[in-house]
């Protein structure tokens, strides 16, 4: 049987690494000059945490 707190570590750290994904295609979508509103429909990242990316 697996202990319960190793699949709440594997589930967090699939987690972060989906964030990641989404956080390399908002960035992908800035350098192609993309509107804010436009990556954030997109993505479902906030406008603020989008120009967190833009920095």
């Amino acid at each position: 049987m697996v202990p319960i707190a190793y699949l709440h570590d594997e589930a967090s750290m699939l987690e972060g690494a989906r964030l990641a994904g989404i956080r390399e295609v908002a960035k992908n979508m800035l350098a192609l000059n993309m509107d804010i509103a436009t990556i954030a429909r997109a993505t479902g990242l906030s406008e603020r945490e989008i120009l967190v990316l833009k920095k």
